[in-house]
């Protein structure tokens, strides 16, 4: 079986994937059922990335700042974007 990963936008290879085979095609960590959305919850909740890494030991402290930093910098953009952005421009 084939992993789709999504590499438009920035996406780092295999940070994060979409496999329709896969909860739904839900963006997971690869090579696990856990979801990436699982990893913001967590942190969003004030709880630390050792204690997501503790209740998730398929995922590695590599693979989840992988998937954060490729969260980031999407969100982010490049500089110059962002900047035109919160300008308006």
């Amino acid at each position: 079986m084939q992993i789709e990963s999504r590499h438009d936008a920035g996406f780092a290879k295999g940070a994060i994937v979409w496999n329709p085979k896969v909860v739904s095609g839900a963006a997971t960590f690869p090579g696990t059922r856990v979801f990436v959305q699982t990893l913001h919850d967590y942190l969003a909740e004030g709880r630390s990335l050792d204690e997501f890494l503790v209740d998730y030991p398929s995922v590695s402290r590599q693979m989840a700042l992988a998937a954060l930093k490729v969260v980031f910098e999407h969100a982010i953009g490049t500089p110059n974007e962002s900047r035109r952005q919160c300008i308006g421009g």
